[in-house]
């Protein structure tokens, strides 16, 4: 199954990334779509991460890739600690559930020795930025609207609560 898990990394890093993109999704052989969307970004670093940490680590190729891609992330995160919906238009305004899966693949990226300690304190910062969206419910606050809305929806100022984002966000803490 280690085989089987490294070939889809390698599979996925081909169809979804760039050398600065993550794509949320691509169709074999046609479009890609959502590009840059920070959850999409989230989702594809902390997969990769938890695979590696489930595998004792990847491949030489798929490590540098993972590298690679978190560190020009890490380049993009906010003043608040957070991530714009689409990762490289700041007006596109903070989406907590992205950054929070940002930050989660950062922290366990150092944590498996990948990435360095500054990896580490963006998913610190993160964290703390994240702390102004907490409701006193629990609930956290400042997601980017589902993309059922289309991309306009996602490009506009509407957020909402959504469970998974917590999740991301404890994941992010414990790392």
């Amino acid at each position: 199954w280690a085989d089987l898990a490294l070939r889809q990394i390698a599979e996925r890093r081909r169809l979804l990334t760039g050398e600065r993109a993550i794509w949320q999704r691509a169709v074999l052989g046609g479009a890609q779509a959502q590009k840059n969307w920070a959850r999409a970004c989230g989702w594809y670093l902390l997969g990769v991460a938890r695979t590696f940490a489930a595998l004792g680590r990847g491949v030489a190729e798929e490590e540098e890739a993972f590298v690679r891609l978190a560190t020009w992330l890490m380049t993009l995160q906010g003043h608040d600690g957070l991530w714009s919906v689409y990762v490289e238009e700041p007006a596109t305004g903070a989406d907590t559930s992205g950054s929070a899966g940002i930050a989660a693949g950062l922290a366990l990226g150092h944590r498996l020795g990948l990435l360095p300690v500054e990896a580490l304190a963006a998913a610190q910062r993160m964290v703390r930025g994240a702390e102004a969206h907490l409701r006193p419910d629990g609930l956290l606050g400042g997601v980017a609207q589902l993309n059922r809305g289309g991309e306009v929806l996602q490009r506009g100022g509407y957020r909402v609560l959504a469970p998974f984002a917590m999740g991301l966000l404890a994941q992010a803490r414990h790392a």
